[in-house]
């Protein structure tokens, strides 16, 4: 990892940027999920912070691609991060109403949808394809680290502070979005034949550009992995809001799920620095779909548990393999997406999996009003369980066959 950011200063540039906004950020979560569930005490009304986002995502995604390509991506992160500094710090002035907070979390994902193909775009300029796989595990890792920072220092300020005071937790946010400008603001450009190469319009219309998009997932695999990534978005969607209500239902304070959090943010933290090397090597079926069964299990285990520590233990064990599933599932998709295309699938696939999120949400959340917490982490952990048993089926269909037309294609 280090070897990579010092040969290698506008990706730890963009790496630092993040780990920046990444600290700051658990303030804003935990508040708006934790006083927003205190406030109403009911999971339907707390999903709607996350059904308002996927909105966002789902409206602006595609098209935010399209533009991403036209643009600057270093200007597209700079000026993405000081919206998100002025939406998130005008929470501290405003009272704690689930219209404006749904409100601001639209907006919030709004601009997260040009930021996030944005950066993809940089990285695959700046990261050549036989380092991808170790700044995937680079960035996960080191925002991990300070996920488990993160979450215990919110614990701890926000249960120092009066409850009425707490809202200093969107000023901190505000702050470190703000830096987080700062470190990107200068980064070197594309070069004309870079930019060139990664989505110049060429004479073509938006909607020509845009249709562009749909193309990579004409590629057998990738096309297996990304409705594996659907499946998976279904079966965990408003599982931070569910953590939250299991925890608090089991006796336990509200804030305690900082904790669970932090112990997911070990286990990815593990893997990613000392995993690597190993399960790079496995088959693309185990990587993902392994992982994916792993994961439900661990839900599974978090449902049955009753004490705060074998929660957190389960959390660690899913971190682990939930480490393993992002940094191959990421990798495959930037080395595998043609990089012309690569701002338009991300901006794709995130509308693609914001509909899967409201799905997942409008499901979980109705499941929630009926039944306990407890049997909706028994639902999702199900639900993941399966995902990863028919995961490792498809794919490994889907590799046999693509590999038959490479060969059939070269006979």
């Amino acid at each position: 990892m280090w070897t990579l950011i010092r040969k290698n200063r506008p990706f730890g540039r963009l790496l630092l940027s993040s780990l920046v906004s990444e600290l700051g950020s658990h303030f804003t979560y935990m508040l708006m999920i934790v006083l927003s569930y205190e406030e109403h005490r009911s999971m339907v009304t707390t999903m709607g912070i996350a059904i308002a986002s996927s909105i966002g995502a789902l409206v602006f995604g595609s098209l935010a691609g399209v533009w991403v390509e036209r643009w600057n991506p270093v200007r597209v992160m700079v000026v993405a991060n000081l919206l998100q500094a002025l939406l998130i710090g005008a929470l501290f002035w405003l009272p704690v109403n689930m219209w404006i907070y749904y409100m601001v979390a639209f907006a919030l994902a709004v601009v997260r949808s040009f930021l996030t193909p944005a950066w993809r775009k940089y990285q695959v300029h700046v990261v050549d394809e036989s380092d991808m796989m170790n700044a995937n595990a680079s960035i996960q890792a080191t925002r991990e680290s300070l996920k488990i920072i993160g979450p215990i220092l919110a614990v701890a300020v926000l249960g120092l502070v009066p409850k009425d005071s707490q809202v200093i937790g969107y000023l901190i946010d505000a702050v470190s979005y703000v830096l987080c400008a700062v470190v990107l603001f200068g980064l070197p450009a594309a070069t004309p034949t870079e930019a060139q190469a990664t989505g110049a319009s060429g004479g073509q219309s938006f909607r020509e550009q845009w249709a562009e998009g749909f193309r990579p997932l004409k590629h057998p695999i990738l096309a297996a992995v990304a409705g594996m990534f659907v499946l998976i978005l279904v079966g965990i969607s408003g599982a931070d809001v569910i953590f939250t209500a299991h925890v608090t239902a089991t006796g336990n304070e509200s804030l305690d799920v900082g904790y669970l959090f932090a112990a997911l943010s070990a286990g990815l933290i593990l893997a990613s620095v000392f995993g690597t090397k190993f399960f790079s090597r496995w088959p693309l079926a185990i990587r993902l779909g392994g992982a994916t069964l792993a994961i439900g299990l661990c839900e599974l285990w978090i449902g049955v548990s009753g004490s705060l520590l074998s929660m957190a233990a389960a959390a660690f064990v899913l971190g682990l393999f939930n480490s393993i599933y992002n940094i191959s599932a990421s990798t495959y998709m930037q080395v595998t997406v043609p990089r012309a295309q690569i701002g338009r699938f991300f901006g794709l696939m995130g509308s693609i999996f914001s509909t899967a999120m409201l799905l997942g949400l409008a499901l979980n959340g109705l499941l929630g009003v009926f039944l306990t917490p407890q049997a909706v982490l028994y639902w999702t952990g199900g639900v993941l369980s399966l995902a990863g048993v028919l995961s490792m089926f498809v794919i490994t269909i889907a590799e046999r066959r693509y590999k038959q037309q490479m060969a059939d294609t070269a006979s």
